[in-house]
């Protein structure tokens, strides 16, 4: 099979950002090129998975796929626990992001590379961790402690995942908007925040060639698992309140430092856009975010319940990704919102 059918990680790792999503579609490479990268090069690294169960899967079968290959020999490495060995030494560690908090005394100055693996979810039985992209900020912190302090490189982030949508609470965070380009940069994180869309139409060619490629041709999978294209889409109940009509701020909700109102509106829908009104009470997603003279959605779950009901009768809009995004996780965490 050709060489260049499969991912190449020197484009985005030679733009040297401190946090790169790499983005693709499935079966590319990109597991297999940045986890060489990480046995192979200089240093220790850190392979995170969301939750403990995945780390588990993963301690199986993690040199599996480069043995085989020829990549790496049989007895080069080993896999102890959580721990990766080259002989004797410590080349890496599988750690659970749910767990990451609590490394926050680990001494990690020999890891050079933290990769997220599957960093954004599909539809089914897992969600996002709530406050997922602090908590990942927190372990790079944990990481990286003083070390620039004394002129050395800080830790390099790569975060791989399949093309599944761009409302997700990380690009959100880093306002990372939705493109056709290959390589772009977070709003205002130009040389630290990078996306890389990647695409590869050899390889979508020889998909195309196979019987699954011809099996799924013309579905909405095979737009996803093939053609790259985002599996779920980011337009639906993306809009504003019409023009003529009025509205009327009900809460504000809090989340990840970002404000929303909640509005109603004559048109018989509802809005959360980034327009908010100070006065009307506001609900805090987080314990870390909460403060005086506002509600806790934890104990406010009702709030949540009802914006959620809104959504469930296609009565509830968005302003743009973003504010979807956010208000989207609100209501799986507090709102009994499901994802199937």
């Amino acid at each position: 099979m050709k060489d260049d059918i499969w991912y190449d990680k020197d484009g985005c790792l030679s733009r040297n950002a401190m946090i790169s999503y790499c983005i693709g579609g499935r079966g590319v490479g990109k597991t297999f090129a940045y986890k060489e990268w990480c046995l192979k090069g200089e240093g220790q690294f850190i392979w995170i998975r969301r939750y403990g169960t995945e780390v588990k899967k993963v301690q199986k079968n993690f040199l599996n796929d480069l043995i085989k290959e020829g990549r790496i020999e049989p007895d080069e490495f080993k896999v102890e626990k959580n721990i990766v060995y080259k002989g004797k030494e410590v080349k890496g560690y599988l750690l659970p992001l749910s767990k990451a908090l609590l490394e926050k005394s680990v001494n990690y100055s020999d890891v050079t590379k933290i990769v997220f693996d599957e960093c954004l979810l599909m539809p089914g039985v897992y969600t996002y961790l709530q406050e997922e992209v602090w908590t990942l900020l927190e372990l790079i912190e944990t990481v990286n402690r003083t070390r620039e302090f004394r002129g050395e490189q800080p830790v390099k982030t790569i975060c791989i995942g399949n093309k599944v949508d761009f409302d997700n609470p990380h690009f959100a965070y880093w306002n990372i908007e939705e493109t056709d380009k290959r390589y772009s940069w977070g709003k205002g994180k130009k040389g630290l925040v990078l996306l890389e869309n990647y695409d590869n139409e050899a390889f979508k060619e020889e998909k195309r060639r196979t019987k699954m490629g011809q099996l799924v041709a013309g579905t909405p999978y095979g737009d996803y698992a093939i053609e790259n294209k985002a599996l779920l889409g980011s337009t639906a109940f993306i809009a504003v309140p019409p023009d003529g009509f009025r509205t009327y701020c009900l809460y504000n909700v809090k989340t990840d430092g970002r404000v929303y109102g909640v509005w109603i509106c004559d048109d018989s829908n509802w809005y959360c856009m980034e327009k908010h009104v100070d006065g009307r009470p506001t609900l805090s997603c987080s314990i870390g975010e909460h403060e005086e003279k506002r509600y806790y959605m934890g104990s406010f779950k009702g709030i949540a319940k009802t914006i959620a009901s809104r959504y469930s009768v296609g009565g509830l809009r968005f302003e743009n990704a973003k504010v979807k995004t956010d208000m989207m996780r609100m209501m799986f965490n507090f709102g009994g919102l499901k994802r199937v």
